[in-house]
């Protein structure tokens, strides 16, 4: 198992170091994950594990780290922009 961590203001590297420490002995690995985007969102705004071996990207926030999941033989697909919005919603 592998844990996804992406580091900001809510999410520190003596948090992340921890959960290292704790889960290592279980056989779990911790990644540290940066994109492009620095401003504080949510992981899942910029990279979903929809199931093990698929994961999608937003295209305006890149990860850094995209060699993880190549090397793993993972699937990654980079979502498109919307080229219409639904009715009655102004963009």
């Amino acid at each position: 198992m592998h844990l996804k961590f992406k580091l900001f203001q809510v999410t520190n590297q003596l948090g992340i170091e921890w959960m290292r420490r704790h889960l290592a002995p279980k056989g779990v690995r911790v990644h540290n994950l940066s994109f492009t985007d620095i401003n504080p969102v949510h992981i899942d705004a910029s990279l979903l594990l929809i199931k093990p071996g698929l994961a999608i990207t937003n295209p305006d926030r890149p990860c850094h780290q995209a060699e993880i999941f190549d090397k793993s033989g993972w699937d990654v697909l980079t979502i498109e922009h919307p080229t219409t919005t639904p009715k009655g919603i102004t963009v």
